[in-house]
């Protein structure tokens, strides 16, 4: 385990997990980072609210708006987040 301002860094198999998130491969780790970093400026450019963000994401990914989590998705669905957000990002930019 390591330790820094993020909070904790786990480690096993060569798998990483921060907090209390699934351990995951370094692939899915950087596509969570980039679904998020696509996902957050739908929001924060008050293109939707947030909640509003959130609601849309998990109809098009079919999920309740409480699993709706990019920490807890797996590379497929993280791949379609960062597709999903790219579209609606290239419509507004």
């Amino acid at each position: 385990m390591l330790r820094n301002r993020y909070g904790n860094l786990w480690f096993c198999c060569d798998l990483k997990s921060w907090g209390k998130t699934p351990l995951a491969d370094q692939e899915t780790l950087n596509a969570r980072k980039l679904a998020h970093e696509r996902f957050d400026r739908i929001w924060k450019w008050k293109i939707l609210s947030r909640s509003d963000a959130y609601s849309m994401l998990a109809w098009h990914l079919g999920l309740g708006k409480d699993e709706c989590h990019m920490a807890t998705m797996n590379l497929d669905d993280l791949k379609k987040v960062i597709s999903f957000c790219s579209r609606h990002l290239n419509e507004i930019e």
